[in-house]
This record gives structure tokens, sequence and C-alpha cells, in this order.
């Protein structure tokens, strides 16, 4: 019996595999197909009982079963995944403005503040909206800050104030704010135990416009840049605490702590990506889009069953690197047949087919091996008519069609 023959005697068959998206070639090589028949009873009682009876009176002969030899498939190449990464900015930056002070003042503003026997001050600092950027892991945060100021003198003996205050100030009432530009820098470290650090410091503080008091001759353009630059430092330092904080999160402390984990995806089982190496770039903004690269390197495996999956294997470290970019994906997939048959029958079980004029509904699908080292696929259908079509085959993927 031809191929050509079988397939053109059946139409059926032809048709299942047209609608099962089986490539004619599949079909023709190592599909065969059967229609169920009913036998009469007795024709095969009789089959039966010769058969019986034939093996009772012939010479029982010992037969070593012979095992199929395991079929080792060649170990897979590692996987590389490297992706240059672009994220718009904007919104971040914007949260990152309006989460900071937009004002800075003495600490008992509006009144002022006595530093010392024979002098008081009092100041207001308003800064302009932050200009970030980045370079290579530096971030540089710039601003523009306008301040008022107002200081107070008088003669002190033994501790003791003796004369009144005198008093003077700029930027009040009718006088413009006096101006000062405001530069922060951050350097950000990614650390091999998954760590982030940043070193943030002021990076330069320039007065644009002095502050002369005239009423007293004093020049208070150093007094307020002094007291600008310890807010400035406070803050820095304040910021630097919040990301070692992160680092110290329960969160990240316990994706640290499980390593290479299990992961369910949906209703197809479980995959591990087993990763060897994680990189990741250098950061820079251009305008307002944030540029980076991931990379990683591992060999990711999928399965039907969760715990053939665990490894126990720590995180590898982090490296700091560029990457070109490219993706050279490798999967290794170990599925039970019974875990395929579920998820088939889920999907087609009930579900009608139009096959040349011809409904049919499939009732059953059981997916097998075979001594032969093939997968056997059995589709119980009814409807037009009724059935088993059976295919065995390796299946096979064309990349180009």
């Amino acid at each position: 019996m031809t191929c050509d023959w079988l397939i053109g005697s059946h139409p059926l068959h032809r048709g299942m595999c047209k609608k099962l998206r089986i490539p004619g070639y599949l079909c023709c090589q190592s599909a065969r197909y059967s229609v169920m028949r009913k036998f009469p009873v007795h024709l095969v009682c009789t089959a039966i009982i010769a058969f019986t009876a034939a093996c009772g009176s012939a010479k029982q002969t010992a037969v070593t079963p012979t095992e199929t030899p395991s079929r080792l498939l060649p170990p897979l190449p590692e996987s590389r995944i490297e992706i240059p990464v672009k994220v718009y900015m904007r919104p971040l930056l914007s949260l990152m403005d309006s989460i900071t002070s937009r004002e800075f003042t003495n600490d008992q503003w509006p009144n002022y503040t006595q530093s010392s026997c024979d002098y008081r001050y009092k100041y207001r600092f308003v800064r302009s909206p932050f200009q970030i950027s980045c370079a290579n892991n530096k971030v540089s945060i710039r601003f523009r800050g306008n301040y008022q100021i107002a200081g107070s003198r008088c003669v002190c003996a033994f501790d003791k104030q003796v004369t009144p205050w005198a008093s003077g100030s700029c930027g009040f009432g009718s006088e413009p704010l006096r101006r000062v530009d405001v530069a922060i820098s951050s350097t950000l470290s990614l650390l091999p135990n998954h760590q982030v650090t940043t070193a943030t410091r002021l990076e330069s503080l320039q007065a644009l416009d002095k502050c002369q008091v005239t009423i007293m001759n004093n020049d208070m353009t150093a007094t307020v840049m002094d007291s600008i630059k310890a807010s400035v430092n406070s803050y820095c330092s304040t910021f630097d605490q919040f990301v070692q904080a992160l680092n110290n999160h329960e969160l990240l402390q316990r994706w640290r702590s499980k390593g290479s984990q299990v992961m369910p995806v949906s209703s197809y089982g479980y995959l591990n990506l087993n990763p060897s190496l994680l990189r990741i770039g250098r950061f820079n903004i251009i305008k307002d889009t944030l540029y980076f690269s991931l990379a990683y390197y591992g060999n990711p495996q999928f399965s039907s069953d969760s715990q053939r999956l665990v490894t126990n294997q720590p995180l590898p470290y982090i490296q700091t690197a560029d990457t070109k970019g490219g993706i050279a994906t490798y999967l290794d997939a170990v599925y039970e047949y019974k875990f395929f048959n579920q998820l088939l029958n889920d999907s087609l079980r009930d579900k009608p087919f139009d096959v040349e004029g011809r409904t049919f509904v499939i009732k059953d699908v059981q997916i097998g091996g075979t001594n032969e080292g093939k997968i056997r696929v059995d589709v119980a259908f009814s409807g037009s008519r009724k059935g088993v079509l059976h295919i065995s085959g390796t299946p096979l993927l064309d990349t180009a069609t």
C-alpha cells in the first residue's frame, strides 16, 4: 500500500491532516489511518481460542526481552540574551522633582535663628525645577535657587546682650531675591552581590548675586552659602541612606536568597532560567530617555514537573559592562505525556472541524512515545464519520516556513 494510494483513497485522512496543519510530507511518511469497524463476535472468539491452543501445544522457549537503547540528546549550548533598553524618563523625572522640597529655610523661619549672643539670621531658599543628566553612571542634578536673608548684630558682654539689634536684609520688600546655582552629582555603582550604592555630593555652589548688607557693612553672602551648603549636604546624605535602605528591603533580600527560582508559566508548565551570568551596562540619559543594556547567560529549562527544575543554585554575580545586543536561545524542555494529553484535551475536546463539507468533532487526544523513538498521536473523532486518526512521526521545526 503506497502512501499516495493511502492519502488519495481517504479524503478524510487528507482533510484532517490539512485541518490540523500537519505538513503533507509528515502525513505521507508516518501517518496511518484506521476506522473502527464491527467484527462478528464469534469470529473474534474463534481466533482467540485457536491462538491459545497453538500457544499451549507449542514448546515454550524463554525469550529475553530486548531493551530499547536509551536515546541521549547532545547537550545544548548556553543561551545568550543581550537587550538594549530605552526608558522614557520624563514621568519619573517629574516624580523625583515633585517629591523633593522646593523650599529650604532656617530652622525657625520666619523667625530668626540666633547662632551666637551677638548674631542672628533668617533665610528662605526656593529652587527651580531639576535639570537631570546621566553619563556613564554619573547622575548630575542642577538647579537655580533664589534666596532672601536678614541678619542682626548687637554687642554682648559676658555673654549677655547690652545693645539693641542692628539689622539688615537682602531680598525683602521691593528687593529682588538673590540668585545662586547649585549642582549635585551622584555616582551609581552596581555591586557583584546585587546591591546598588550611590555616592552623592555637592558638586558646585555659585552665588550669582551677592548680599551686601550696608547697614552693618557686612557681606552676608558667605554665611548664606554656608547655610545652603549644609542643607544640600544633609540632603545628599539622606539620599544615600535611602538607597542603602532599599538594598536591605525584605523583598530584595528574599530574592537574593532564593537564587535560581522555578516560575510557573501560565498553564504550560514551569520554567527555571538557570542564569550563569547577569550583566548590566552603564546608564546614560539623552534628553528625556534613559539608555542601558541587560545581558543574561544561562541554560533555561521547561518542564511539566516543578520539582524536576529545582537546583538551589545561588544567583550569579552581576557584571557591569556594555553589550552589543543579540539573542541566541536554546530551550531544554522535558514534559510528561499525560501533561500534554491534558493540555490538548482541554483545548480541543468537543471542538468541531469542517473538512470538505463534513463536520467532525474531536472527542479525545492521546500522545505517547513509540519504541522507535517517535511521537504517537491518536485523535478520536465523531460527527460525519467516527473513528481514530493515528499519527506517528518525528516533529521537525522548519524556521523558513
